[in-house]
Order: structure tokens, then sequence, then C-alpha cells
């Protein structure tokens, strides 16, 4: 088990790599952000934030916006040492 600093260092790289898939796959299907937006129920300018990763977003609509674009979020709450679990949960194929 890793600190509490660690375990902050492993949720921002997490987030990070969550604002790159969101992103790809928003370019991917060719929408704007605006569209994203209004079908996730929240403003354009947050889910350029969550791309970004500029400010805080609720957790709520992280999902909500992943989930437009096609990106399942998997909730993790504990980590064990084995290698399989260090790599994080399998990312969906930006097809």
């Amino acid at each position: 088990m890793g600190t509490a600093t660690g375990a902050r260092a492993s949720v921002a790289v997490n987030l990070r790599r969550l604002a790159e898939l969101i992103r790809a796959r928003r370019e991917a299907l060719q929408m704007t952000r605006e569209q994203v937006a209004a079908a996730a129920g929240c403003h354009w300018r947050t889910v350029e934030n969550l791309e970004r990763c500029d400010h805080d977003t609720r957790w709520g609509v992280a999902v909500a916006v992943a989930e437009v674009v096609g990106v399942t979020i998997f909730c993790v709450e504990h980590f064990s040492n084995s290698a399989d679990t260090k790599r994080g949960p399998p990312e969906r194929p930006l097809d």
C-alpha cells in the first residue's frame, strides 16, 4: 500500500488519462464539446475543463461526459501489489 501522497498521485495520473481518453473519443466521433455537453447535461466549458484537467469536475459529470463518448470508467477503491492491478483498469478501445 502507498502513502496518502502516493494515492493522490495515482488518482491524478488516472484523471489525466481519463481526460485524454474522453478527448480522443470525442474527436474520433467528430463531436463538438457543445454536442457532448448537451448530451451529458452540462456546459461546454465543463467538457473543455475536463479534457484539459484544468478544474475540479464533479464525479457524476465526468461519468456522464465519459458515457456520451463511449468511455467506460472503472472505479477501483483499493489496489493490491500484484502486477495486474498496478496497470489499472482495462481501457476500452478507441475504435
